[in-house]
């Protein structure tokens, strides 16, 4: 401002019609500039007032923040502690997921080798033999052990026989007249036979 007033009587402006006018506007600026010089310390009151009241409610608010985070905290914590868990759990997840693919794909290819097992013992079993020859065989055998025992009978009825003839050819005095063969040894040799 100071330096517009010392300038003035030196510039020379060459307007012909207004040589005055630019005097006019510089007089008009300078009162512009000192309205708002007026208005700016009025403004700077309020401005201040503003400042002041915004920085204590910031303050305030910074407090409540501090509070409300104070009673949160535990629960903050406790959200870190399940979130580092579910990390935790999600990587054991993702392992076993892993070791199940892998498990599933040994499971496919046991069960394929069981199944080939299968078939090739169903294609031998199919081309064995008869089973009937052993049928007879083992009905043959049973057979025989029943023939067996009989004759073993027969075996001891005949050895009683012999040893008592023998008995009574060495003592002729008390010898009886022979006895004739019941029924039921006649029907013990019919039966060996």
């Amino acid at each position: 401002m100071t330096r517009s007033k010392t300038m003035a009587p030196r510039l020379t402006v060459h307007d012909k019609e207004n040589q005055e006018g630019w005097r006019q506007r510089l007089e008009l600026n300078d009162e512009h500039l000192q309205s708002v010089n007026a208005e700016f310390v009025v403004l700077e009151k309020q401005m201040t007032h503003i400042g002041k009241s915004v920085k204590g409610d910031l303050n305030e608010i910074k407090t409540k923040e501090d509070q409300l985070n104070e009673i949160f905290r535990e629960k903050v914590e406790a959200y870190q502690q399940t979130k580092s868990k579910l990390k935790e759990l999600k990587k054991a997840h993702d392992t076993l997921t892993a070791s199940t693919k892998q498990l599933a794909e040994d499971l496919n290819d046991i069960t394929h080798r069981n199944n080939n097992a299968k078939k090739k013992i169903a294609e031998k079993s199919s081309s064995m033999t008869n089973a009937a020859p052993l049928v007879e065989i083992r009905s043959a055998l049973q057979r025989l052990k029943t023939e067996n025992k009989e004759l073993a009978v027969l075996i001891g009825v005949l050895d009683y026989e012999f040893t008592k003839a023998l008995a009574n050819e060495a003592n002729p005095q008390e010898r009886s007249p022979p006895r004739r063969a019941d029924s039921d040894d006649e029907e013990s040799v019919k039966r060996v036979d």
